[in-house]
């Protein structure tokens, strides 16, 4: 099977975090394999809704997943384990693995918001001839979707932190649950 039509899928991942509710006993997590993006956001938020109110952060995966390839290692896992009851959770915590992504793109994470910020990265990358294949505007700054590229030519003489990541999340929004 060749790499284009190997089965493959986004996840959304909703983050609860203690840093951005005070009152919140712990971190709080929600997985929603992407099928339908506007439909699957619709879900995400309604689990957030009937899980916890508070603020959550809405991500989805910069790579797409290896759909096939996680599922040998699934169906490896419960060969050598047996049964077991998170069964939901173990499948999408595969998926998620490193190992198991579709692609190769990288996420750009600048740790300062602004305009002039935002212009000025989008323009060093163009330089560089690195494709951007999306960008947005993030609670700290920025992110950015961009074509792989030899990471040791990328210029860390910025005067705000930058960091390269090879697989991550990428941050579609905030959402106050009331």
């Amino acid at each position: 099977m060749t790499k284009s039509n190997t089965l493959r899928c986004h996840m959304y991942v909703a983050i609860k975090r203690k840093k951005d509710n005070i009152n919140a006993k712990n971190k709080l997590c929600i997985r929603q394999i992407i099928k339908d993006y506007d439909k699957d956001r619709k879900i995400i938020i309604s689990k957030m809704k009937i899980l916890e109110h508070g603020h959550w952060r809405l991500y989805r995966t910069v790579n797409a997943r290896n759909v096939e390839k996680a599922y040998r290692e699934f169906i490896h896992y419960l060969i050598d384990n047996g049964p077991i009851i998170n069964i939901d959770s173990k499948w999408k915590s595969i998926l998620l693995k490193n190992h198991n992504k579709a692609e190769s793109k990288f996420l750009i994470d600048v740790d300062k918001p602004g305009k002039s910020i935002e212009r000025n990265m989008s323009k060093y990358l163009q330089e560089r001839n690195i494709q951007i294949y999306e960008h947005t505007t993030t609670l700290n700054g920025l992110h950015f979707i961009v074509a792989p590229f030899d990471t040791r030519a990328f210029e860390e003489n910025f005067e705000f932190p930058v960091e390269i990541k090879k697989d991550a999340l990428f941050f579609e929004n905030i959402y106050h649950i009331h």
